[in-house]
């Protein structure tokens, strides 16, 4: 099973622009939502887009800088001593499509580094790599290894299903996603699936349980409207993480840091908001993005961190394009996977646009086969990694600010297991 990522094949990927606000908590201002902003809903309507609502902004702190509550583990430590090479992370057998052992493969481009399995290495549903070398690795059964030790969270995550694997930039936290499979279709109660979600370990304290951030839903009445994690994005500070999160009409983001649980109740925590997925900024103070109501147009603009603010770059509806995944290059230029219809909100047929501030946007690529499930821009902004349903196969691109697309399906070999090194 891969992360649940081909499920999302026809969900659009839209538009809706808001002020953000809300109530006080602990440290890092960080962006939330106020009870009256708009917020997701399970039904799209048939209402008329509307204007941007105006709101007066609120400082929101989310407790993005505390001390992470971590027990004592109950387990064996851990241990990450020093790797020496990123080749040879032992795992179980392998599957259909590997012939042994997994190893990661390292592709310089545009000045950033993919990571991708190497050649004859098991295919696992994801991994992750440091810079020093230190493994994460989820095998095609959904077991997890740590620098090849099987990981279960010191017998508290026994016989989980791992989905997702996230080193933060610095190479010290490890964040990882669990997810009970066809949990959304069987129902199985709260029980089964308390531990979905996301968590996140502290390999500097391998003797300490790992923590749980953020907790799936699965439509039961025991836990509340659908939300399940699809994608990890770590903010540059090594604190605060942009969710991707499914939810009945389809994908949203949900802002959270190392210093949260999964059970905090707190004004504006968890909160979805309406937007596609996108880049931090360098100083990790905003987020480039574009808004996604499938009633509105997109809005591509910044929302900030510090201010609890979205800043509005473009608008789609004046474009008349659809807009997503969007980025700010070094040069000032914004970037963005896009295509002619303001309200075309599905994700087929996306070409990479770049707008200079000021002049209309320019297609620099062709527009790519089949449907966009998942983008990630490079650390440095200069490449984009795209997942792409085709015809039920799942491909794996990246496209270049030049216009260039380059093929990896045939590495990752159906898999989506391509991801950027992040690593500082």
């Amino acid at each position: 099973m891969q992360r649940s990522v081909l499920a999302l094949a026809f969900l659009a990927l839209s538009s809706l622009a808001c002020t953000l606000g809300g109530g006080g908590l602990l440290s890092t201002p960080t962006l939330v939502p106020s009870p009256f902003a708009p917020t997701a809903t399970d039904t799209p309507t048939s209402e008329p887009p509307s204007p941007v609502p105006t709101l007066v902004p609120a400082v929101v702190e989310l407790p993005t800088s505390t001390p992470v509550r971590l027990g004592p583990g109950n387990g064996a430590n851990l241990g990450l001593p020093t790797a020496s090479s990123l080749q040879g992370v032992g795992v179980p057998p392998a599957n259909q499509t590997g012939s042994g052992a997994f190893s990661a493969q390292n592709v310089p481009i545009a000045g950033s580094v993919l990571q991708l399995p190497a050649a004859n290495s098991l295919i696992p549903i994801d991994f992750d790599v440091t810079r020093s070398g230190h493994t994460a690795v989820i095998d095609p059964s959904g077991a997890m290894t740590l620098d090849g030790g099987a990981f279960n969270g010191y017998g508290k995550l026994v016989n989980k299903h791992y989905v997702q694997v996230r080193w933060s930039p610095d190479g010290r936290w490890l964040a990882f996603t669990i997810q009970t499979p066809d949990a959304e279709k069987t129902k199985s109660g709260c029980d089964a699936t308390h531990d979905d979600g996301l968590w996140l370990l502290d390999s500097s304290a391998p003797s300490t349980n790992p923590q749980q951030i953020y907790r799936n839903h699965y439509g039961q009445a025991c836990d509340g409207d659908l939300r399940i994690v699809q994608d990890i994005n770590w903010a540059g500070d090594n604190d605060a993480m942009m969710l991707t999160v499914r939810y009945p009409v389809g994908l949203a983001q949900v802002l959270v840091g190392k210093g949260v649980h999964a059970d905090d109740q707190h004004p504006g925590l968890f909160v979805l908001l309406l937007y596609s997925q996108g880049t931090w900024m360098p100083d990790s103070q905003g987020f480039v993005t574009a808004t996604a109501n499938p009633n509105q147009p997109a809005v591509l603009g910044i929302l900030h961190r510090d201010v609890g603010q979205f800043t509005q770059v473009a608008d789609g509806n004046v474009l008349g394009l659809t807009m997503q995944d969007a980025t700010q290059l070094a040069d000032g230029r914004y970037a963005f996977l896009g295509k002619p219809g303001a309200m075309n909100h599905d994700a087929s047929q996306l070409a990479l646009y770049v707008l200079t501030p000021g002049s209309p946007p320019v297609a620099v690529s062709p527009a790519l086969p089949g449907v966009v499930l998942s983008a990630s821009w490079s650390p440095n902004r200069s490449a984009l990694l795209v997942l792409v349903n085709v015809d039920g196969q799942l491909q794996t691109k990246v496209l270049t600010v030049d216009g260039a697309i380059a093929d990896f399906t045939g590495q990752t070999r159906g898999s989506a297991s391509a991801h950027w090194s992040r690593q500082q």
